[in-house]
Formats: C-alpha cells, sequence, structure tokens
C-alpha cells in the first residue's frame, strides 16, 4: 500500500482501528497467551511452552562458529520439534556455526536485493507494486522464521522461504520469485519501445 502512494496517516489511523481487535484475538485464546507468555521467558516452562526455543538456542550454541559439520546435528534426532520445517534455521546454525549462518544469511539478503533492484527498476506502477510485494512477502518470512528461531520474536510456525520442508509454501515463494523475470522482460520491452 505504502508503495503503491497510500496516505500513511491513512494507514495509521487503519492500524490503530485494528489494535483492539488484534489485543482480543491474542488473548483470547489460552494457547496464544502461553506462545506469548513463553516468548517473554521461555524457562518458566522449559520442558511445554518454552521448549522449543530454548532447544533452538541449544542447537544454535552447540554450532558455535564454525558448527558440526553437515548431518552433524545432535539436536534434530528428536530433541528439537519440527527440526526440519519450522526450526531449520537451528539445524543450519548446528551444522554450519555462526559463520555458515552468517553466510546463508547474506546470500538470502542477496537475492532479496536483487530481486528489490527488479522491482525498483520497473517503469510501470504493476510491476513495481507486484515486485516490492513479492519482497517483502518472502523478507517478512524469512525475518518471522529466524526471529523465532533466535528467540526475538514468538514462534509463529512461518516457515524458512526456500528451505523449511513443505509443499505449499514452497510452491507459493517459487511461483513469486519466478514472476520477477517477467517484470524485468517486461522492463526492457518498454525501455526499447522507448527508444524506438
Amino acid at each position: 500500500m505504502i508503495v503503491g502512494g497510500a496516505n500513511l496517516r491513512h494507514i495509521l489511523l487503519l492500524g490503530l482501528g485494528a489494535l483492539p481487535f488484534l489485543t482480543f484475538m491474542a488473548i483470547s485464546k489460552s494457547y496464544r497467551i502461553q506462545r506469548l507468555t513463553s516468548f517473554l521467558n521461555p524457562l518458566a516452562d522449559p520442558s511445554n511452552t518454552g521448549y522449543q526455543v530454548l532447544q533452538s538456542s541449544m542447537a544454535l550454541g552447540h554450532g558455535g562458529l564454525t558448527g558440526t559439520g553437515l548431518v552433524g546435528s545432535v539436536q534434530k534426532l528428536q530433541c528439537l520439534p519440527e527440526a526440519h520445517t519450522d526450526f531449520i534455521f537451528a539445524i543450519i546454525g548446528e551444522e554450519f556455526g555462526f559463520a555458515g549462518s552468517s553466510l546463508f544469511i547474506i546470500l538470502f539478503f542477496w537475492l532479496l536485493s536483487r530481486r528489490f533492484l527488479i522491482a525498483l527498476k520497473s517503469k510501470d506502477l504493476f510491476g513495481l507494486i507486484a515486485g516490492m510485494g513479492i519482497v517483502i512477502m518472502i523478507f517478512t518470512q524469512f525475518a518471522l522464521n529466524a526471529g523465532a528461531v533466535v528467540g526475538i520474536l514468538p514462534v509463529t510456525g512461518v516457515p524458512l522461504p526456500f528451505i523449511s520442508y513443505g509443499g505449499s509454501a514452497l510452491l507459493t515463494n517459487m511461483a513469486a520469485v519466478g514472476l520477477l523475470p517477467s517484470i524485468s522482460r517486461q522492463n526492457n520491452r518498454l525501455l526499447a519501445d522507448q527508444q524506438l
């Protein structure tokens, strides 16, 4: 909406209007309250609601600087639930360490920056909005997943784009990224038409 030119004041007013509804939704179910409290203090219930975050932290800590090596993870062997989906970044951190995790993040941001430039160079409004929407969607998924794994965000169940096991999320992200070369081709076609 912001890229499309929406008024920031209107967006802020909509967000403030939605805040009571979002607050009600967050506290209306007991499991949602448990998720929020376990995020704030995972040690309060280490064998139940804080278990995943604590096991994820152990995996990241066990990886150290250089990691345990490919298939050397201990946490994925029945210690960390959903290690192949929501918490795959913890296993990457354990097997490849801080250095490998940093390289993974750099490569991911390089991929997104290339897609961001394609969207930014778009000569038509649709290409700009679609491209930026795709980049923001994938970045948000990455930030929510990595933030939950390292414990700075609540666990939401969002998969790591292109890496987590799963069908629909992977298919959606691949299709979305596949649209960006089409936007780039359209930009080149418009530039060629303008030069004629």
